[in-house]
């Protein structure tokens, strides 16, 4: 059997009082399953008002714990075990901490060794810089942008890249699109600054909501780039902007959610 198969969704929402019937509860059960029979356990948790909440569980195919930590309305938070992903050999434990309302209409969560970047080369982006490897991350909102403007956005970085007295050693851009007609990019590049010779990796993700397109991007020495890559996914995907999701982890979530709403 397969490693990786495609997750199916199960909702099991217990009613066990006539309070909660009555009460028009907005909370409710979440498992998924990586088979159709509804055996082989993919994730657990609780849905609260539309997200995540308290203790998420997820497995592997063969039922062993790969992941496990708690949400605060859709927001990582506090101590998450990953048991050996990628090329870690060990099991990794992240502290997560949640930044809400950051540019009064984002909110996410980063790994507690992030901190405010004192210096911010534009304000008009939010910086935080990894104590440890050094890495930057950042988000804008870039304010009202039509969809040629987002196609366009990876040759006008690469541009502009180019004119700062630097060299792009290798870029590359990806569309993305959901069962839900929502597109996103993830732009790569290698970058080599002539005026220190040093070498950097830059990931870019962004999506429109709202018409307005939003950003989010890290920076980092190549090396370290293959793990962040995964953080800034895990990232985008628990981001809320105005409070809205901006992007599902996976789609049987979403139908979930979407789903048990319509139902209330």
């Amino acid at each position: 059997m397969k490693e990786y198969l495609t997750p199916i969704f199960l909702i099991i929402c217990f009613i066990f009082n006539s309070s909660c019937l009555y009460q028009n509860s907005k909370s409710f059960d979440y498992i998924s399953y990586y088979d159709r029979g509804h055996k082989l356990l993919y994730e657990r948790g609780r849905i609260t008002d539309g997200a995540e909440s308290g203790l998420w569980v997820s497995y592997d195919s063969l039922g062993n714990v790969i992941k496990q930590g708690n949400y605060d309305h859709g927001c990582m938070i506090g101590n998450w075990t990953y048991k050996r992903r990628h090329n870690v050999e060990a099991d990794s434990l992240v502290v997560w901490k949640k930044y809400a309302n950051v540019k009064g209409r984002f909110s996410f969560s980063l790994p507690g060794t992030f901190k405010l970047l004192e210096y911010a080369p534009d304000t008009s982006f939010y910086y935080l810089i990894d104590s440890i490897s050094k890495a930057v991350f950042s988000v804008k909102d870039f304010g009202i942008k039509n969809e040629m403007f987002m196609l366009n956005f990876f040759k006008l970085f690469e541009t502009e890249v180019n004119n700062n007295n630097s060299n792009i050693l290798e870029a590359k851009t990806t569309q993305f699109k959901t069962k839900y007609n929502e597109t996103f990019y993830v732009d790569e590049f290698l970058t080599n600054f002539k005026k220190n010779g040093r070498t950097t990796s830059q990931i870019n993700i962004y999506i429109r909501i709202r018409n307005h397109m939003l950003s989010f991007s890290i920076a980092s020495s190549p090396a370290d780039i293959f793990n962040l890559k995964s953080m800034l996914m895990e990232v985008f995907c628990h981001s809320f902007y105005f409070q809205q999701r901006i992007m599902y982890q996976n789609s049987e979530l979403r139908h979930a959610i979407e789903n048990y709403s319509h139902s209330i």
